[in-house]
């Protein structure tokens, strides 16, 4: 009788070890699946700001070449006009 408690307790004691791996398993896929879901969202938002700084750039890049293009006339006639 002894034996038959000494090895249902074993046997309980294996069941909680397999339950608790599980449990832990599925913790850590679930923390994976955490992780990767926020690197998606990062990704969605670095995105977002790159295509802003994208917007930024051309506009300032319209507005700079015929800046220069003016910059480059007035230099050249103030080199005319005092040569």
């Amino acid at each position: 009788m002894d034996q038959e408690v000494e090895g249902s307790q074993g046997d309980d004691a294996v069941a909680l070890r397999l339950r608790t791996t599980a449990l832990a398993a599925e913790m850590r896929r679930e923390g994976t699946v955490t992780h990767f879901a926020n690197l998606a969202n990062r990704n969605e938002e670095l995105e977002a700001q790159l295509q802003q700084l994208r917007s930024s750039f051309n506009i300032l890049q319209a507005f700079a070449t015929p800046f220069v293009a003016v910059l480059i006339c007035i230099i050249a006639i103030a080199a005319w006009r005092f040569a």
